[in-house]
C-alpha cells in the first residue's frame, strides 16, 4: 500500500488538535471553578446583607451603643465583599474570553486536521483507481495476447 506523503503533517495536525483540546478542557475547568467562587461570594454578600438589615432593624427598636459600630463594620465588610465580587466577575469574564479563544483555536485545528484527512482519503482513492486501471490494462494485454495466440494457431 502506498504511503501518504503528507502523513507527518497529518500527524502533526492531530497532535496539535489534541494539545489544544487539552488546553481548552483546562480553561473550561478553571472557568467553572472561578464561576463557582463567584457564586459563593455572591451568596456571602446575600447572607451579610440580611445580617446588616437585621442589625439595622434591631438598632431602630433597641437602644444599644454597640449597634452603630456593628452596623459600620458590617457595611465595611459588605463593601469589601462587593469589591471582591466585582474583581471575581472581571476574572470570570477574562477566563470566558480565553476559553472562547481556545474553542476557536480548537475548531480551526480540527478543521485543518479534517482537510488533511480528506486529502489523504482522496490521494489513496486515486492511487487505488490507478492501481485498478493498471491491473485492468495488464489483464487486457494478456487477453489480447492470448487471442492473438489463438488466431496464430488457427491461421
Amino acid at each position: 500500500m502506498k504511503k501518504f506523503r503528507l502523513q507527518s503533517i497529518l500527524e502533526y495536525r492531530r497532535s496539535l488538535e489534541e494539545e489544544i483540546q487539552l488546553e481548552f478542557a483546562q480553561s473550561q475547568t478553571l472557568l467553572a471553578r472561578e464561576m463557582e467562587l463567584s457564586s459563593k461570594i455572591q451568596h456571602q454578600i446575600d447572607i451579610w446583607q440580611q445580617r446588616l438589615q437585621k442589625k439595622q432593624h434591631e438598632a431602630g427598636s433597641i437602644f444599644d451603643s454597640s449597634y452603630p459600630v456593628q452596623i459600620d463594620l458590617l457595611q465595611k465588610f459588605l463593601q469589601f465583599l462587593t469589591a471582591e465580587a466585582k474583581r471575581q466577575a472581571e476574572k470570570v469574564r477574562s477566563l470566558e474570553l480565553a476559553a472562547d479563544k481556545k474553542r476557536q483555536a480548537l475548531l480551526e485545528a480540527r478543521q485543518e486536521r479534517k482537510v488533511m484527512e480528506r486529502l489523504k482519503e482522496k490521494t489513496l482513492a486515486l492511487w487505488e483507481r490507478e492501481m485498478l486501471q493498471e491491473e485492468q490494462k495488464i489483464l487486457d494485454e494478456r487477453a489480447i495476447s492470448q487471442y492473438r495466440g489463438v488466431l496464430d494457431e488457427e491461421g
